[in-house]
């Protein structure tokens, strides 16, 4: 049996209420662990500090989604929860991550001129968050 992780094709991104479509890419999801000095209980406590995550994809009409969900943070100056769900070439989720208080740090689109090839236009989508509050593995159509 192949290793379902070896399948996955796209990263289905939802922040909050928006559906942000379909991304090719993904990467730096993880976290970093910064140790503290000893306590009094001669415990090393440990704190979880997340990543950048950024997602790529060619810009298409869902790049318009992205947009509509900007103008929710600009307006309501909220951070959101997010998934992020690795899909195989099939549409079934194979691994989801739950990530909280998320916020864009930094969004890429169009940027060519007409007479270079649109196809190697790419859209860049870079977040910020929390914590990663959960990780599964799944399988079931998305």
């Amino acid at each position: 049996m192949n290793d379902p992780v070896s399948t996955i094709k796209k990263f289905h991104t939802r922040i909050g209420e928006f559906e942000l479509g379909k991304f090719d890419t993904l990467q730096g999801l993880g976290c970093r662990v910064e140790l503290e000095e000893l306590n009094d209980d001669g415990l090393t406590p440990l704190t979880l500090l997340p990543s950048r995550v950024r997602l790529t994809r060619a810009p298409s009409r869902q790049t318009l989604k992205v947009w509509q969900w900007f103008s929710h943070i600009k307006a309501n100056r909220s951070r959101l929860d997010a998934t992020i769900t690795a899909v195989s070439e099939d549409g079934s989720a194979v691994v989801r991550w739950s990530l909280r208080g998320v916020a864009p740090l930094h969004w890429s689109g169009l940027g060519m001129s007409p007479s270079e090839n649109p196809a190697l236009d790419t859209e860049e989508l870079e977040l910020i968050f929390q914590e990663i509050a959960d990780m599964e593995l799944v399988n079931q159509d998305v």
